[in-house]
């Protein structure tokens, strides 16, 4: 449901959220940011890029948590 982005942030607040989807369009991207997914896998996928997506995701947040406030 909508909640479950919610809930599992509240529960644990560090863990990254991946939204897996066939198709992602910009409405439903930009819902899923404010709600707390930071990375998006379209299906069909290919494993490498499902670890691209992680670890670019990973590389972004590291370099925001690293940038002087």
């Amino acid at each position: 449901g909508s909640n479950t982005v919610e809930q599992i942030r509240a529960e644990h607040p560090k863990i990254l959220i991946f939204m897996m989807a066939a198709t992602i369009d910009a409405t439903i991207m930009q819902t899923a940011l404010v709600r707390g997914v930071q990375g998006f896998i379209v299906k069909p996928f290919k494993g490498d890029a499902v670890l691209n997506t992680i670890r670019n995701t990973v590389l972004a947040m590291v370099k925001r948590q690293q940038a002087p406030t």
